[in-house]
């Protein structure tokens, strides 16, 4: 079990999360015109994979989502987040007042949640590493079809 310190830093740490939309509209609109028949199979397939991989990654963050959403009022009554009420520019010291007397049941479940969050953020982490892995190479041909255009 986390000590309080460690419980602040890590709802600290995972509350500052922002999760930045990612759009394939301009992907879908190429799809949906038939505009794919004019651009090369190799493109066509990288383009298809990074699509891929962006709505996995939306599918992922949907469903930690709803689950985060779920067990958000049973978070907010149990703690006090007076803390994180505070000027960003300060230098603000977070601390964290013990909890009252809480049942196992809601033990685990502020820690699950937290630890929840703090995953999704390492999972996001990698999924936008393969989403730039897979970018780099589709750029490149991307720039090498609008050459030879």
């Amino acid at each position: 079990m986390p000590t309080c310190f460690g419980m602040a830093r890590l709802m600290h740490t995972s509350r500052s999360q922002y999760m930045p939309p990612i759009e394939i509209s301009a992907y879908n609109q190429l799809v949906n015109s038939g505009g794919l028949k004019y651009i090369d199979n190799k493109l066509k397939d990288s383009l298809s994979k990074y699509e891929s991989l962006v709505e996995g990654f939306k599918s992922y963050n949907t469903a930690v989502n709803n689950y985060m959403l779920s067990a958000f009022p049973n978070i907010t009554g149990l703690e006090d987040l007076s803390d994180y009420i505070h000027d960003e520019d300060s230098n603000h010291v977070f601390t964290m007042s013990p909890y009252p007397e809480l049942t196992e049941k809601e033990r685990r479940e502020i820690t699950n949640y937290y630890v929840f969050h703090y995953e999704r953020t390492n999972g996001n982490c990698k999924n936008i590493d393969n989403l730039i892995t897979a970018q780099i190479p589709l750029h490149k041909m991307i720039q090498k079809e609008i050459q030879n255009y």
